[in-house]
């Protein structure tokens, strides 16, 4: 229990908005030295309550270390189109090397794949109509070689609060039929997750898929699953943050630059 009571969040804005960004850095640096073997997952949210401001809603663009559940760089941007070039900004600022990045479909660009790549990191895409010649040759290829049993599939099975979720992860490493291959740099296989979801009786089945640096199907579906930490750990305190109306407290978080 703090003497004073919880500070205000004035208080706690001030406070992180004072903090040295060297010596944060440096503090950072101690605590997560490099990023190699980490996740580091790409993801935008908009804050909860901060349109009722003159400047309009907030949206922040954040690079997340899964496991470690760090915020390695954030970045806030006018609005969802923009992050775009807010990734590559944010890849900037970190030393990437041996890490894996995962990323939404806004973030399914081929110069970010090539950013990430040239530094030394792999990639986990996810693949959407944004590239809708290139989507629907995927997922054509995909479902038939999965239908087709042709694929190693990586099954998980989940229950909690009367929900059965069985995601089906496959992979194809064989991409000599991908006219497009060439423009994404270090592409190496396709994946797609087939997620059914059991509720009360009703079953729902959808398919998401994906552009991948590796040919690890384990390391793939760990991949993918971890992405979402990101929405659990880290968007969820940045909603909490919005429904009490300090989203300044979380555009303030210091970026820092993570180093070898």
């Amino acid at each position: 229990m703090l003497p004073g009571g919880i500070p205000s969040h004035d208080t706690l804005s001030d406070v992180l908005g004072r903090i040295n960004r060297k010596a944060f850095a440096a503090w950072v640096g101690t605590a997560l030295p490099h990023l190699a073997g980490e996740q580091v997952a790409l993801d935008g949210k908009t804050l909860r309550g901060s349109r009722d401001g003159e400047a309009g809603a907030v949206h922040v663009m954040s690079a997340f270390a899964t496991r470690a559940r760090w915020v390695l760089a954030q970045e806030a941007v006018a609005d969802k189109s923009n992050e775009i070039t807010a990734i590559p900004e944010l890849l900037g600022c970190l030393e990437l090397a041996g890490a894996v990045v995962s990323s939404d479909a806004m973030g399914c660009q081929k110069n970010i794949a090539r950013q990430i790549v040239n530094q030394g990191a792999d990639y986990v895409l996810a693949l959407k109509d944004n590239h809708p010649q290139l989507c629907q040759d995927v997922t054509l290829w995909l479902d038939s070689e999965l239908d087709q049993n042709r694929l190693p599939v990586h099954v998980t099975v989940e229950k909690d609060h009367g929900r059965i979720e069985t995601r089906r992860y496959a992979f194809s490493a064989n991409l000599a039929w991908l006219d497009a291959q060439p423009q994404w740099k270090g592409l190496k296989a396709l994946g797609v997750v087939e997620s059914t979801r059991e509720i009360k009786g009703k079953t729902s089945t959808e398919r998401r898929y994906f552009l991948c640096s590796f040919a690890d199907l384990e390391r793939f579906a760990r991949t993918v699953r971890d992405h979402w930490r990101i929405e659990n750990s880290q968007h969820w305190v940045l909603w909490t943050c919005s429904l009490a109306k300090t989203p300044t407290v979380a555009v303030k978080i210091i970026r820092p630059r993570i180093w070898l």
